[in-house]
Order: C-alpha cells, then structure tokens, then sequence
C-alpha cells in the first residue's frame, strides 16, 4: 500500500484552522500556558503543533518540486526580508529559503527553522466573497511591474531633456544636443490592515474554522486593494496638470472640459502622449447617462463599445476590464470607473490620461498574512 494523494492538513474542507494552530503554539511558547487553545475551542498545543509541522513538510515537499506553492513562498520570504541593501536581503532570503529546503523549517518548534509552518496555506485566499468595496480601477490600468524583492525606494530613469535632430546642410555638421536624464521615484509603502479576532466570532460565525480563514482573507485583501488603488491615485494627482471644470453642468461643457484635459496631455513638450482613459465616480457616469434630449427623450450620451476590448462579466475582481463601463468618449477614449477618485472640495474630479504609458505601479504579487497574539484577542495582519 503506498499514500499517492494526502488531503492537505489546511484546506477549504479541513476542520482545522491555521490561523488558530499558530496562535496556539505562539502563546504556549511566549507564556508557558494555552490561553489560545482554550480560548479558541479547546484547540491542543501538542495537536496544533503536529499539524503545522505536518503542513511544514507540505511546504517543504512543494518548494523542493518547484510546485504550485514554491512561487508563494518564495515571494512572502521575499517579503519579509526586504532589506535596503541588496546584500543583506539576498543572504538573508537565502538563509531563510535554506532553513525550509533543508528541513528546519519541517517543524513549528525547530530552531530557526519554522517559517515553512507560518506561510499562510493558498486556499485562503480563493473562496468566499467578502463585503464588496470599490475595486481597484486606476490602479490596474497603470503599467504594472512586479515590485523589486529588496529596497526600500524604487526609481525608473527618465529624460528631462531631448537629444536634436534635423535636416543636414551639405559641408555642415549634424545638428546635436546632449539630453539630461534624471530619475524619478518613490519609497516602498506598505498597505497594510487588521482583525481581531473575538470567541464569539468563532463560535457563532462560522462551523469551520479554515471557512474563517478563508473569509477574513480575502475581506482583508477587498480593503487592501481599495487602499492601494486611493494611494495610487493621490500620488498621481500630485503631479497632474489641472483644467478647471465649467461653472455649471451640461453635457457640452462635460465634452469640452475632457477636450480641454485631452489637448493639454497631448500638447505638453515632454509629455505629448495620447490620451486613452478618463476615470469618473460611478454616480457622475450614471447622472450623464440619464440624461435626453428634452423634446424626443433619446438618450445624449450614447454608449459606444470599443472595437476589440473585452466584455466583462464584472464578476471577477482580477480583470481589469470589470469597470470599463463601455462607453468611448471622442478620440477613442475609454471611460473607466472609479469611485476611489477624491472630491475637490464640493466638485467631483475626473481623470484624463494614458495610465499605462504614464503611471508605473511597482507592486508585490503576494500579499502576506500573519498571525499574533496579545494577551486576549489574535490578530490577523494583512499586507
């Protein structure tokens, strides 16, 4: 008889929680006692501390096959030993990813080894649906890269002067003009919240506690990326040129204050890009699209899809597309939404620009959950 397929000890189905077996063992550790076990169910300090050895050993296998999971823990070590010097963050990754490949991290108590039973098991994230926000629009329209695994600031060389050309006079030289680069920047953020988790919750709430799990993973990263996305709009907006909008609304003043925005992004030495978005609250875009023509009552602004993009179901918070409203403005501009956008003052504001030439959005792909224990509640952190 030979074991070909072992149900996961933490998983959609299992009865088991991760987030109570670390506080578990994280409490008995610091305190000597089980404050947690007995206040989570009766949950065992020996057990919980099989179990995150046994899930250690899962990891371990998987990062050794290069499986599904290797991928998640490498960027969450990635994470946690982000280190400002590039030296200091690769040995200590290196350190950290040995201890697990080696077999120190196959248990919960070996010596500088239990990473392997702290990485938050995949599944977390994958089910359920949580109080739904506002969705991250700007931010998964700009260019995105993946955010560099050590630093603590990011730069992207840029331009700030232009290099000459021209047509050639015979027996002249060429025309020439040396360009001045610079580099523009920011440091690393860190979008980051927490829950506390109370008796209740887990007694009433849920039968399961990997169903708990589950739910507050995935409610933490709806408020995580809703975070990020109002971020990434502000530091926009601190370099943006600004049109004053008409005194009073209608919808040809709407157009010309886009034309406006749209003329200036194309005209600016330096910048002269294409506009192919404009971003607007959801209620500005449902107060223009009831507005008709007072004599036939057909409706003004008429949406017209573009040619080529994707019709999304609005169902899947990962596609970019869910919140193109299917509307294009004059010039072929897309019209997005995004209820993160700030009011100015008692104004709403809109968004003209090419994010995706313009904006570049250095984010880390994996999202990391921790457990710790005060001497009452257990918190779970996501960042």
């Amino acid at each position: 008889m030979r074991i070909t397929a072992e149900p996961p000890v933490y998983g959609p189905t299992s009865e088991h929680s991760w987030f109570m077996d670390v506080a578990t063992v994280a409490d008995r550790a610091s305190a000597g006692g089980d404050f947690a076990g007995a206040m989570f169910g009766g949950v065992s300090a020996v057990d919980a501390e099989q179990r995150l050895a046994r899930y250690g050993q899962e990891v371990r296998r998987d990062l050794l096959a290069n499986g599904d999971r290797a991928k998640q823990v490498r960027g969450l070590i990635q994470e946690r030993a982000r280190h400002g010097d590039e030296g200091i963050h690769r040995r200590k990754v290196r350190e950290e990813l040995r201890a697990l490949t080696s077999g120190g991290g196959a248990t919960a108590s070996a010596s500088g080894g239990g990473a392997a039973s702290f990485v938050p098991p995949a599944f977390i994230l994958d089910a359920w649906a949580p109080f739904r926000g506002i969705e991250r629009t700007f931010a998964d329209q700009c260019d995105q890269w993946p955010l560099p695994p050590y630093g603590t600031e990011v730069y992207v060389p840029v331009f700030s002067s232009t290099t000459a050309t021209g047509q050639q006079t015979e027996l002249a030289g060429a025309p020439e003009a040396d360009p001045a680069a610079t580099l523009q920047g920011a440091q690393v953020q860190t979008i980051t919240g927490q829950v506390t988790m109370s008796q209740q919750l887990h007694d009433r709430g849920f039968t399961g506690g990997g169903a708990f799990d589950q739910v507050m993973a995935k409610q933490l990263r709806q408020q995580l990326d809703q975070s990020l996305n109002l971020y990434v709009i502000n530091q926009a907006l601190a370099s943006t040129s600004t049109i004053s909008g008409s005194a009073s609304f209608s919808i040809a003043n709407l157009y010309q204050d886009i034309a406006k925005a749209r003329e200036q992004l194309t005209d600016t030495a330096g910048t002269r890009l294409r506009p192919t978005h404009v971003f607007t609250t959801s209620d500005l875009y449902s107060y223009v699209t009831r507005k008709v023509d007072a004599t036939t009552n057909r409706p003004i602004m008429v949406p017209t899809f573009a040619p080529g993009q994707p019709i999304s179901d609005n169902v899947n918070d990962d596609n970019k597309w869910a919140r193109f409203s299917g509307t294009v403005l004059p010039g072929a501009v897309l019209w997005f939404l995004d209820d993160t956008i700030p009011a100015s003052g008692a104004n709403t504001q809109l968004i003209v620009s090419a994010p995706e030439d313009a904006v570049v959005l250095c984010e880390s792909d994996q999202p990391t959950l921790s457990v710790f224990l005060r001497r009452m509640p257990v918190h779970l952190r996501l960042w």
